[in-house]
């Protein structure tokens, strides 16, 4: 029989106890963290039992001070109440948060700041991610990952595994890297990164889907070294590479949407060995690239179809026609009611859903891009879907710039309150908040915050509380 030990760290802005004591050999023990400022000054702290980081705890890191944890770790902020890791002293960077070799099942972070850090060299090993997975499994959703040292990246994860869902990056170098790894990258928002956004490197089976990248300096998915996975529903935005797929690597890239970059995709060989880019692109728009929208060397196989390609390019289906979206200048990619790429893609290894959740088709026919087009009177082709209420609406237009409706539906007589909150849980306006009647309501918000004031560009969290009941959803106000 097992007994858990517990010892917690000292609460308030003091030095965090670095060491677990009196736990009998054979009983497991947890380091616990509590709410509250906790200052690690230790160059490295080295942690042989499971952590728990509480909701609302602030680790505030010294100068190059880094944690490497040996078990699980168990970081689970809230909304209201995130899990920050920062610099102790403003402008002197800390190292890295590295969970190494965990022999726990798994770790997992939600609502989680990192910021400020560079990354750590320990034992000769360097751990090059501000949050670093090496030969572990780890969980990492609702989280804020920015402001990494101009090396490295946000999230490393090394011969190792990762799903990471809903988190921001802002101005990392590279934002997420995944060397010999496997896992997922899904619902991410990805802002100025100073290189690539997503880079895989000998990855196995990755999944990178619903993800928005905005202005990347190199590219916004990198996938080499004989990578393979899933690239779908991204919208890709003003990088200097949308898609990059080199050295053998052979991935599905499939309903994504890409604009304004310097090359759309290229296929093309970087190791020297020499071999190029393989793959599939399918059911793609490549539009607006100021250089060309694709660009394949002669060493690389990668074959397009059923795709919209501006100037044009060879291959079964494909289309050179303006995609018409709703609104390209605020970034909305929604397809317009007459867009050319409605009812054009193929089903052929198509997403079931597009980058909002929508069902996939919802006309005759799947459509070309991260968005499936629907309108009021169309034909829908998709089987009713049960619903349970209340239910959240996408935000239309989202992004957006200056307003965009929310829209919800709620039972009979319930207490409703939508609010929007930054993505440290704070509470930026409240938009409804009394008894509504049942059915479908809408409200607009004009990017200001209950004072009046207008709020920065950035993603806001759209909460709905309907009774007992939670509904959560995403907006991205762009400047």
């Amino acid at each position: 029989m097992r007994w858990g030990c517990k010892r917690r760290s000292r609460t308030g802005r003091g030095l965090l106890v670095l060491a677990i004591l009196g736990c009998a050999p054979g009983v497991s023990a947890t380091l616990v963290i509590d709410e509250g400022e906790h200052v690690v000054t230790d160059s490295l702290w080295l942690i042989e039992t499971d952590l728990e980081i509480r909701p609302g705890a602030t680790l505030l890191m010294g100068p190059n001070a880094s944690i490497v944890a040996f078990e699980g770790v168990q970081a689970i902020g809230t909304a209201e109440k995130p899990i920050v890791f920062t610099w102790l002293e403003e402008g002197s960077r800390w190292g890295a948060f590295v969970i190494f070799r965990a022999a726990s099942n798994g770790s997992r972070f939600a609502h989680c700041v990192f910021e400020h850090g560079t990354g750590a060299s320990v034992d000769s090993v360097s751990y090059s991610g501000m949050l670093s997975v090496y030969n572990a499994e780890a969980d990492i959703e609702d989280c804020v990952i920015q402001d990494k040292a101009e090396q490295g990246d946000g999230i490393n994860v090394r011969s190792g595994w990762a799903r990471i869902e809903r988190c921001e990056f802002n101005r990392c170098s590279d934002a997420v890297d995944f060397d010999e790894s496997g896992g997922t990258i899904v619902d991410c928002i990805f802002r100025d990164t100073r290189n690539d956004a997503i880079d895989l490197g000998a990855a196995s089976d990755v999944t990178c889907s619903g993800n928005e990248i905005y202005d990347a300096v190199d590219k916004g998915i990198s996938v080499g070294e004989s990578s393979v996975g899933t690239i779908e529903n991204n919208i890709i935005v003003g990088c200097a590479i949308g898609i990059a797929i080199k050295d053998s690597s052979d991935p599905l890239v499939i309903n994504n949407t890409l604009f304004g970059n310097g090359i759309g995709i290229a296929a093309y060989d970087k190791s020297g060995v020499p071999d190029g880019g393989k793959g599939t692109v399918v059911n793609t728009i490549i539009w607006g690239s100021d250089s060309t929208s694709v660009s394949v060397d002669s060493l690389s196989t990668t074959e397009f179809h059923h795709s919209c390609i501006e100037g044009g390019w060879e291959g079964e289906g494909n289309i050179d026609a303006d995609p018409l979206w709703v609104d390209r200048g605020s970034a909305d990619f929604h397809l317009g009611e007459t867009s050319p790429c409605i009812d054009a893609g193929t089903q052929e290894g198509a997403p079931v859903v597009d980058f909002e959740g929508d069902p996939r088709p919802r006309g005759m026919h799947w459509d070309i891009g991260a968005d499936e087009a629907w309108f009021l009177g169309a034909v829908d082709s998709t089987p009713a879907m049960p619903r349970t209420l209340p239910t959240l609406a996408p935000a239309r237009p989202n992004p957006f710039n200056p307003h965009t409706t929310i829209g919800f539906e709620v039972e009979s007589g319930a207490a409703v309150r939508l609010t929007i909150h930054d993505l440290r849980g704070a509470t930026v306006r409240t938009l409804v908040d009394g008894v509504r009647q049942a059915g479908s309501h809408a409200v607009t918000w004009d990017g200001r915050n209950d004072a009046g004031s207008a709020v920065t560009s950035g993603v806001y969290v759209v909460r709905l509380r309907a009774g007992k009941e939670t509904r959560m959803g995403r907006v991205v106000l762009v400047e």
